[in-house]
């Protein structure tokens, strides 16, 4: 078994004298951020979908055991159902996978305005984007995801799919 550690971010200008050495740049965030942690979260994936040349750039800034664990983008999880916006999330996908060896686990953080009356919508989504053959994880947000039964039905149609849950403290 493999255990990644990583952050949510690498580009963290409060790093440099700590984490990076003094007077790292900006554009060499990623590589260094690489050599100490094994996997990022890729947040900035969920604001804009990165450009194929940025994609390259990421693959060619860290090495084989690195993997990155982008989020789906606003755009597709934010905006009302996710079933509309599955052409857009297949997309996604495909761009992603540019990272070959490096693309971890993709993963739709859905607002607190997503509740479990969504699920037939959701179940639709998560089977739409297994059809790409990669690992996905799923964060809900709205408080009667984590009440029965609405809590065994997403975690049996997690299970049942093989797709990972993202946990967040409800407090």
């Amino acid at each position: 078994m493999n255990l990644y550690l990583g952050c949510a971010v690498w580009s963290y200008k409060g790093w440099v004298g700590n984490l990076y050495p003094s007077k790292s740049k900006s554009a060499d965030f990623l590589h260094l951020y690489s050599q100490r942690f094994n996997t990022v979260e890729g947040n900035t994936t969920f604001y804009a979908v990165p450009s194929p040349e940025r994609v390259n750039r990421w693959l060619k800034e860290t090495g084989s055991g690195f993997r990155f664990c982008p989020k789906f983008p606003q755009t597709v999880t934010h905006q009302g159902l996710l079933q509309p916006r599955i052409p857009s999330a297949l997309d996604f996908i495909d761009r992603l996978k540019g990272l070959d060896d490096r693309l971890g686990v993709i993963f739709a953080q859905l607002p607190p305005s997503y509740s479990p009356v969504y699920l037939e919508d959701l179940t639709e989504f998560l089977q739409a984007c297994q059809t790409k053959g990669i690992k996905l994880a799923v964060e809900v947000r709205h408080l009667d995801w984590y009440k029965e039964p609405y809590a065994s039905q997403l975690n049996q149609l997690l299970t049942s799919l093989g797709i990972g849950r993202v946990l967040l403290d409800t407090r």
